[in-house]
């Protein structure tokens, strides 16, 4: 089903024009979303349970349909993350419409002095390669990867990709980062689970947290910055939203660097909890109540 989509989408999308490509993918998204919503039912026994337990949790007061909006905008945002990776090439010839953003002097004067760090959580449009498209020769290293090696070979091996963008696993950082010719942006997704990260509160619950951003910054002296990339489901744009965590070395601890990012990520997420990843169990909750 899947490949189809995908095969449909370009001929549309060579027949309509590139400048269209992000309003194409949106609907492509809603259109899944509603089958998965109303058609698929183990979508609707196990995601939808999850997503309405973290829904009851964080937002006690919300109405069933405010939350069946969230639910609704969550996974079509998840889709949406998919369709965005698998369109890079076309998505890089249109990124100045769609992505009308600028980065912080203060990020690109970090860069230069000493590279940085970009922590983000399941937020928005977090399968992020399009900020490379707007960071002229700067390289990063990704800290995830996408389990198919046919997809990773698609993105990673293209021309806009191959000497810019390096996938990697958690377990991968360490061997990668004492490299020669370090790349400039370390790029790591840390909101997931993490049995053996540091104690700490995240969207006011207590949870083990990544702490490899931390450590890195403490091994390497890189700057800390949250990365939010915004979706306007109104708009068809993606917007940036970034928020220094640690710019200098000092006394505070790898603790204190850890929960200073799950405080911003936690404010970003409760602010707009449509742009969130809520069908992930993050909380280990009872959903089958």
């Amino acid at each position: 089903m899947i490949p189809a989509i995908i095969i449909i989408i370009g001929i549309v999308v060579l027949l309509w024009g590139s400048r269209n490509i992000i309003p194409i993918l949106d609907f492509t998204a809603h259109c899944i979303t509603g089958v998965l919503f109303h058609l698929v039912p183990k979508f609707k026994r196990r995601e939808m349970k999850i997503m309405d337990a973290n829904l009851r949790l964080f937002f006690p007061n919300n109405t069933k349909i405010q939350n069946d909006a969230i639910k609704f905008s969550s996974v079509k945002l998840t889709i949406l993350n998919a369709l965005f990776v698998l369109h890079q090439p076309i998505l890089y010839n249109c990124q100045d419409y769609y992505l009308p953003f600028t980065f912080p002097e203060e990020f690109l004067r970090d860069v230069r002095r000493n590279k940085c760090i970009l922590v983000t959580p399941h937020y928005g449009i977090y399968y992020d390669l399009f900020g490379f498209h707007k960071m002229g020769n700067l390289s990063g290293m990704f800290v995830y990867k996408l389990n198919n090696r046919f997809i990773e070979r698609y993105i990673f091996k293209t021309q806009i990709f191959a000497r810019k963008v390096h996938p990697v696993k958690h377990n991968e950082l360490q061997a990668a980062l004492l490299q020669p010719n370090p790349y400039d942006l370390l790029v790591i997704p840390c909101d997931q689970k993490a049995p053996t990260g540091l104690p700490v509160k995240y969207l006011n619950q207590s949870v083990k947290f990544h702490s490899s951003p931390a450590t890195i910054h403490k091994m390497t002296k890189r700057s800390v910055w949250a990365y939010f990339v915004h979706y306007s489901f109104a708009e068809k744009k993606l917007g940036l939203k970034m928020v220094p965590i640690q710019r200098l070395t000092d006394g505070r601890s790898p603790l204190e660097i850890t929960q200073a990012i799950a405080d911003v990520f936690s404010q970003e997420i409760l602010a707009h909890p449509e742009q969130y990843l809520w069908a992930y169990n993050r909380f280990d909750l009872d959903h089958k109540a």
